[in-house]
This record gives structure tokens, C-alpha cells and sequence, in this order.
């Protein structure tokens, strides 16, 4: 599995154009987008955890950990998440020819407890040896209430 987090100090470098907006809805719930551009530089077939000899397809497994808002999760507040909308798409690739470059799936964790993080699992796929996904963009929408610790 690729993990690329915010809160790990050797792959933050790689989050790029991160913004977040945070509005308290008045019912208290809060509604946090989060989005960005994260570098990958995932290459086809050598780096692959899977790799199929039929289809020429090397996939993996992606874990990105985004921060929740600082003002959000000061003084000890969680988000009892209720709601979550992943979206990642492809930003930016490289190659050669007979190529392809693939989000094939995302996901956020269900009603969980957040503390700092939000994890979002996708499966990123690379056509052909040599081919580079080198960036993805995320935007995550989501709703929950806040707990305090």
C-alpha cells in the first residue's frame, strides 16, 4: 500500500494547493471540504503491489490521510463523522505510448470518530512500464458533529 499523510513529516512535502473550508451549521453539525494536489510519482509494473501479465495493468492500494481543520480539532474536539463524499482524479501523468492511467475507486471511512485525520482509501492503476501517475487531486466533502475528550 502507497500512504502519503499530512502529518508524516517525510511525505507533507508532497501535498500541494491544500485548502479547507470549515462552516458550523446551526443545527450543530459541521460541514469541512478539504482539497488539494497530492505528487505520487507512481510508476507502472516494478512498483506495483499488483500486477496483472494479462491486462498490462499495475494497480495499488493508496491511503491518503488529510488533516481536519486545526481550529476544528483544538482543545481536544473530535468530528463524530457522519458523511463522507471522496473524490480523486487524475492531475498529472507521464509516458511514452500505449498508455493509461487510472483512479479506479475511493472511499472515506464510515460513522467513525476523527481526531486530526481523515483517511480516504483508493485504488490507483498505471497502464504499461515506464507510465508515471504523478499527481492526483482530492476533494472531500464532509458532515459530522463535534465531541469533545
Amino acid at each position: 500500500m502507497l500512504h502519503v499523510s499530512q502529518l508524516d513529516c517525510g511525505s507533507a512535502e508532497r501535498f500541494n494547493s491544500a485548502h479547507m473550508v470549515h462552516v458550523p451549521l446551526g443545527d450543530g453539525r459541521h460541514l469541512i471540504t478539504l482539497s488539494g494536489i497530492v505528487t505520487l510519482d507512481y510508476k507502472s509494473a516494478h512498483q506495483a503491489q499488483r500486477h496483472s501479465q494479462t491486462s498490462g495493468w499495475a494497480e495499488e492500494e493508496l491511503q491518503l490521510d488529510l488533516l481536519l481543520p486545526p481550529e476544528f480539532v483544538a482543545g481536544g474536539q473530535r468530528l463524530r463523522l457522519e458523511q463522507c463524499a471522496p473524490l480523486l482524479t487524475i492531475n498529472a501523468i507521464g509516458g511514452v505510448s500505449t498508455v493509461g492511467w487510472a483512479v479506479n475507486a475511493c472511499q472515506g471511512p464510515g460513522p467513525i470518530e476523527l481526531s486530526e485525520i481523515l483517511p480516504i482509501r483508493a485504488e490507483i492503476g498505471v497502464f504499461n512500464t515506464g507510465e508515471v501517475l504523478h499527481a492526483i487531486g482530492y476533494h472531500v466533502t464532509l458532515t459530522g458533529h463535534s465531541v469533545t475528550h
